[in-house]
């Protein structure tokens, strides 16, 4: 159980990382430099080595979690520390010399780009190691307080913020990680088992990872397209900033409130095939309307990126627990997958100034319009709203348990929506049986993830521990870890304690 108040020493140094870390996305940073590096070359030319790094930092990552331990994490985490360090000592360089300020662009950078990648993979493995709902819990509350934290930074002197985000800030967070990494548990499944020994459960895991990553890659597209058009107005980078920090801190207290007393799930596919036509509507008129759309677009989409990031974060995370599958490997996947369109997109953005006018613009226009009408045309004709909302075509859900017990008065409405539930077909369109029912029962009663409901109704129906394993695509250490898990919750300690609590189940 957890309240908004309490605040774990990860939420502090996440939020803080987080913070910094958006002083070099959308030319935060060069606010607090002198003018004489705020210009248009200088800022694209970090930006596209900063992209670009930062993307293929993710996609070597996934080879670091195939073979990572704790040795190696550690040597990763010095090498987080070192380049990220440097990114910022580069662009402080640029001050002092000033025949050098092109090159020492380009490197902070590309050494900011590396270490950003590292610092949220390690703080991903983090959070993915603890227990019960605390690493979706302290990942929210760390994203509300990056937006305090950032606004803290311009509070202070730019001169003196400068010197402080190296030299303090980085010290600060990178502490709170060390700190963090004692209260995981790393005897976990997805850090003991080799990737080597269960390839099909990595192969099973990335083919139902790459529908959501996609989801969230065409926004990364779009914020990559937006990055590069508002690249000639440094001004406007410091308010994405600001805008996207507020929405960010907006949507995480939102989710915190609702999941203080309420079960939710959420879909990436399904949010992504909602907003849709809305996103490539506010693309289309773009070229039309004046300057402050573009301003307002950029911000609006930028805000949707990060907030589709904290659930990438999190259905990385639940994967992780759920498959026994190292957090750094499902992260990686997502994230080289979303931010390397990112970076396509911001190229496309940037080369998009060479189209002249006449007839080439005309094509152009024409192309983006038919474009635009069959899209809806596909939307609304063949999947529509209505089976957005239904339908997950496969993609993984992200699971909500409330934080705390449900109101002893609202036990009925819970009860109501249980009934409702178990009166329903299935996903596959089969009557669910008794046993199904007498488990739902079991999971709506003591807060059971669907990983664990899945699992305890196995165990139910005579499975054994290997026929689990090769049913789900996990290993049978994972199968023991959820089984310890369900038999806590229940307060049991053997299979038949937990059939003969099935069997007492009404339904």
């Amino acid at each position: 159980m957890h309240s908004i108040s309490k605040i774990n020493v990860s939420s502090y140094g996440y939020g803080l990382f987080l913070a910094l870390n958006a002083t070099s996305v959308w030319g935060g940073v060069f606010p607090f430099l002198p003018s004489s590096v705020q210009t248009e070359d200088y800022i694209f030319w970090f930006f596209l080595a900063q992209s670009i790094s930062f993307a293929a930092t993710f996609i070597v990552m996934i080879l670091f979690a195939l073979k990572t331990n704790k040795e190696l994490t550690h040597l990763i985490f010095k090498v987080a520390c070192l380049t990220y360090f440097s990114g910022y000592l580069a662009l402080i360089a640029t001050m002092y010399l000033a025949e050098l300020s092109f090159v020492l662009a380009l490197l902070g950078g590309t050494f900011l780009g590396i270490g950003s990648a590292i610092f949220y993979c390690l703080w991903q493995l983090v959070f993915a190691g603890e227990k019960d709902d605390k690493g979706p819990y302290n990942l929210i509350v760390g994203t509300a307080l990056a937006a305090l934290f950032y606004a803290g930074l311009y509070a202070l002197p730019r001169v003196l913020t400068t010197y402080l985000i190296p030299l303090i800030f980085l010290p600060l967070f990178a502490l709170a990680y060390v700190l963090s990494l004692r209260e995981i548990d790393d005897q976990q499944p997805m850090y003991q088992d080799r990737a080597s020994e269960y390839k099909h459960i990595y192969k099973k895991t990335t083919s139902d990872l790459w529908r959501s990553a996609l989801s969230i890659a065409a926004l990364g597209l779009c914020t990559g397209i937006m990055r590069a058009l508002s690249i000639s107005d440094v001004s406007i980078g410091a308010w994405i900033n600001i805008l996207s920090m507020g929405a960010l801190f907006s949507a995480a207290i939102a989710l915190l409130l609702i999941w203080q007393t309420q079960n939710f799930k959420l879909n990436v596919l399904t949010i992504y095939r909602i907003i849709f036509p809305f996103v490539i509507s506010g693309l289309l008129v773009l070229p039309f309307l004046p300057i402050w759309y573009e301003r307002f677009l950029a911000i609006s989409l930028y805000a949707l990126h990060s907030i589709a990031i904290i659930l990438m974060m999190i259905q990385a995370m639940q994967l992780s627990k759920n498959r026994g599958v190292h957090p750094m490997f499902t992260f990686a996947v997502f994230s080289g997958v979303v931010f390397s369109f990112h970076d396509v997109g911001f190229i496309a953005g940037r080369l998009s100034g060479i189209v002249g006018t006449g007839r080439m613009n005309l094509l152009l226009i024409v192309s983006l319009v038919t474009i635009y009408l069959l899209s809806l045309m596909y939307m609304f004709g063949y999947h529509g709203f209505s089976r957005a909302l239904r339908s997950s075509l496969g993609a993984e859900k992200i699971e909500f348990i409330a934080l705390r017990a449900p109101d002893p008065n609202e036990e009925a409405k819970y009860q109501a929506q249980l009934e409702s539930k178990l009166s329903d077909k299935d996903s596959e369109g089969k009557l669910v049986d008794r046993v199904s029912k007498q488990v739902a029962k079991l999971q709506n009663h003591y807060r059971l993830t669907e990983r664990e409901s899945e699992i305890a109704e196995l165990i139910v129906r005579g499975y054994t521990v290997s026929a689990i394993a090769e049913k789900l695509y996990i290993s049978e250490n994972t199968v023991r870890s959820h089984s310890k898990h369900i038999y806590t919750k229940l307060d049991i300690h053997k299979k038949q304690e937990l059939i003969s609590l099935a069997e007492a189940m009404e339904v």
